[in-house]
């Protein structure tokens, strides 16, 4: 074992250990237990008993306020570990911060009792192997009923297409035969002139022979320049050819 700033002494002077002391090393340790001449050696083998060890503890390193631990493992019996810096507190009704906790389930729990007020943030990719709990309850139990659920949604929705498709045709067939018209969904004021691209899906005012009245907004932050806001009635309505509809759109200019 080496701990690295004990000896401080001019060359021939008795050397003391200024920063502590390892193994039995008193704190006026004789000149005989240091290697080096300069301000600050390392313990000899004669300091640690003639044996070399793999592991190292260094103090001061980094600037003076790190504490470096060489080994290949660190173990404690204790079964909290605390990393608590007056500096960053935000308070919180816990006098402690206990970041890993051996639990009473033989588990290992992050942020014991929630004592980190700021809750605990995982930056970057978060691989997990077991099954992940939440509020309790398997993640991958309520994914495998949601799952189940849209299934058994998508399994009515593809029953009653075909009900939809004759209601539709019924509709449109009621409509056409006493002269009526349904209001479309326009979305620009292209649409409300011209309808859609194909003039299929969307017709026009013009094709539909309805006479549209115009109200302007300007600048509305939540509509592009010529976007249909409103239209009364309202898209879907059933009104005679000739009937008047109030289409508000958005101007930026």
């Amino acid at each position: 074992m080496t701990v690295e700033g004990y000896c401080r002494a001019a060359p021939g002077a008795t050397p003391r250990c200024t920063h502590g002391y390892s193994r039995g090393v008193s704190p006026t340790a004789p000149r005989s237990v240091c290697q080096a001449d300069d301000a600050c050696g390392t313990l000899s083998p004669e300091a640690t008993g003639g044996n070399a060890m793999p592991t190292d503890i260094k103090l001061d390193q980094q600037g003076g306020n790190w504490l470096l631990l060489e080994g290949s493992v660190l173990k404690t019996t204790a079964a909290d570990l605390m990393l608590d810096s007056p500096a960053r507190r935000r308070g919180g009704p816990s006098p402690h911060r206990r970041a890993l906790v051996h639990d009473a389930q033989d588990g290992l729990t992050i942020n014991f009792a929630g004592d980190y007020p700021g809750g605990v943030t995982v930056t970057g990719n978060l691989a997990v192997t077991g099954d992940l709990k939440l509020a309790g309850s398997a993640l991958s139990a309520t994914i495998a009923s949601l799952q189940s659920a849209l299934a058994s949604i998508q399994t009515t929705i593809g029953e009653m297409a075909p009900r939809v498709d004759t209601l539709e045709r019924t509709v449109a067939s009621v409509v056409e035969l006493i002269g009526a018209v349904i209001i479309p969904p326009w979305r620009t004021r292209t649409e409300v002139e011209q309808g859609d691209d194909m003039g299929i899906w969307v017709e026009s005012a013009e094709q539909l022979g309805l006479a549209i009245q115009y109200e302007i907004d300007q600048l509305n932050p939540n509509f592009g320049h010529e976007d249909v806001i409103s239209i009364t009635p309202p898209a879907g309505s059933v009104v005679m050819r000739g009937s008047s509809v109030v289409v508000r759109i958005n101007l930026e200019g």
